[in-house]
């Protein structure tokens, strides 16, 4: 039997979606750390951007990322997660962001008050 790639792809494309946002935190709160400053990512219902603290505001930083084809953003989810100079979080409570992919299930990526990130598997949208 030939497996449907068609309805395997939205179960890939939100692991993939998950995984890239996982790792663009980490990666943001490594910079945080070496910079000495805060950063932080804004997601939109389709991606994502990064800011940089500077002073008194937070600044683009011009790198702008789409999420994958088929992949959105929960309209209950966080919009902004960020990273103080010490790799916590700018927050002082846990922060979600929700993926979703055309069949209505999701992914919630979390980032800790301490600045740990996971990845929850198996929510619905």
């Amino acid at each position: 039997a030939i497996p449907d790639w068609n309805s395997l792809l939205p179960t890939y494309a939100l692991k993939g979606a998950a995984r890239q946002v996982q790792s663009e935190l980490h990666k943001t709160k490594s910079r945080a750390v070496a910079e000495n400053t805060k950063f932080r990512l804004v997601f939109s219902t389709t991606s994502y951007s990064i800011e940089r603290y500077s002073g008194t505001s937070y600044q683009a930083t011009g790198e702008n990322k789409p999420l994958p084809t088929g992949i959105t953003l929960a309209s209950t989810s966080d919009t902004t997660l960020g990273f103080t100079s010490r790799g916590t979080s700018i927050d002082s409570t846990d922060k979600t962001v929700k993926l979703c992919n055309i069949k209505s299930a999701g992914k919630n990526v979390v980032l800790s008050d301490l600045g740990r990130i996971r990845i929850d598997d198996d929510q619905t949208c």
